[in-house]
């Protein structure tokens, strides 16, 4: 089997200029009828202002995936990469903030529920949602994330007394990342 042909967009971008509206249509329904992942992307760029929030639920459910199996219990493997896909497809189909605040907050939601339920875990679990918990600070702090404070404020102040004796140094994490926020956007942001 000889090896893959390197394609570039710039290819696949000329090829498709050629085509009518009904052949591209075509191609749009194959992609769409070709995987969840592709329904879920075309839904999330493409009908985000018609189904409002019910948009998020496809990314909300891979990241309680990638901890918990279906029946609630600890999922066999945990899968941090898929929550990180999650975000960033999602990202990139809608360009959302407050979305994308939204599973970022949610990660770091269901992760901490998951320690407190199965204990400590390692280094890289931590790690992950400390990703998710740094990144939600940083787009708070932005210029146009600084609105969606009140819409996360609660939420992240529930997480302080859930933290408290986790190690790794992820409940001081937690807490400093609250503290910063609440002094920086608190009074401002109300």
């Amino acid at each position: 089997m000889g090896k893959q042909p390197n394609i570039a967009w710039s290819q696949i971008k000329a090829e498709l200029k050629q085509w009518d509206a009904a052949r591209l249509t075509g191609l749009v329904q194959d992609l769409f009828e070709h995987s969840q992942d592709n329904r879920d992307f075309l839904a999330a760029r493409l009908l985000r202002d018609a189904i409002g929030s019910q948009v998020l639920a496809p990314y909300v459910k891979r990241i309680k995936a990638a901890y918990y199996d279906k029946t609630g219990d600890m999922a066999r493997r945990l899968n941090h990469k898929d929550v990180r896909s999650a975000i960033r497809e999602y990202h990139r189909a809608t360009g959302d903030l407050a979305g994308v605040l939204e599973l970022l907050v949610v990660h770091v939601e269901v992760g901490t529920k998951f320690t407190r339920e199965f204990g400590d875990i390692d280094e890289p679990f931590y790690d992950s949602l400390e990703t998710s918990l740094y990144e939600a600070k940083k787009l708070l702090l932005s210029e146009e994330g600084r609105a969606l404070y009140p819409r996360v404020k609660d939420r992240l102040a529930a997480l302080l007394p859930k933290v408290k004796n986790i190690g790794w140094g992820y409940g001081d994490s937690v807490r400093d990342v609250e503290d910063e926020l609440q002094h920086k956007l608190g009074e401002s942001a109300t």
